[in-house]
């Protein structure tokens, strides 16, 4: 897999991370005069989750740019996925359905309308290509990264780990019930908290892994 060096230099690689911090800081500013410090920061569509979304918006952004036209082109899965990732935390994966589309009740019931059940499936096709592809073209450049401690790889490795573990404990109280454990209201509430928060920390780990990498790899060229 052939190396693409980035179009920004070593002295302006962090100014898209510092952007990035301050777009969040502004969206969560917003939010702040209203709300106060108040647990209300991290409710659904509050500010703190509204930042989450821009910042997966301004992670296509970043990669386009430093990548530049012709490998994000090529690359477009990894953008695609971004913006994916900035529509779900506005819950547009069941915004504008009878049933969410990452539910299995979509595809195992009758719960919603045969045209919603068909676009679900092509958006969950899209998804699930633009998965192989990452995967194929940059799986094994990733893992390689990782075994020589290159700091860009290990940051968006960071990032989806703290991807996993978000996504282990939102709901975690429901989740538990099966197993006869329920939570305090106040855990489940500080739990809720702590998800919000650790997802804001997920694209920031991104673009900076992005703005620290000096290559950007092509795929389909031979290494």
């Amino acid at each position: 897999m052939a190396q693409l060096s980035l179009e920004s230099g070593h002295d302006k690689r962090f100014l898209p991370l510092f952007m990035a911090i301050a777009l969040a800081v502004a969206v969560i500013a917003l939010d702040l005069v209203q709300v106060g410090f108040t647990p209300a920061l991290t409710r659904e569509g509050g500010g703190i989750e509204t930042a989450t979304a821009v910042l997966y918006l301004f992670c296509a952004i970043t990669f386009v740019r430093l990548a530049g036209p012709v490998i994000a082109r090529s690359t477009w899965e990894i953008p695609v996925l971004f913006l994916f990732m900035a529509g779900r935390e506005l819950d547009f994966d069941k915004r504008f359905t009878s049933v969410g589309i990452l539910k299995s009740r979509m595809y195992l019931s009758n719960d919603a309308p045969l045209f919603e059940r068909l676009i679900a499936v092509a958006i969950i096709a899209v998804l699930a290509y633009a998965l192989y592809r990452l995967v194929r073209a940059h799986g094994k450049s990733f893992i390689n990264g990782l075994r020589s401690f290159a700091a860009s790889q290990w940051l968006i490795a960071c990032g989806i780990a703290l991807m996993v573990g978000s996504k282990a404990i939102d709901g975690l109280g429901r989740k538990l019930l099966p197993l006869g454990i329920e939570l305090e209201d106040g855990t489940n509430a500080n739990l809720g908290m702590i998800e919000e928060t650790a997802e804001l920390g997920i694209p920031l780990l991104f673009i900076a892994g992005m703005c620290l990498a000096v290559r950007m790899f092509s795929p389909g060229q031979p290494e």
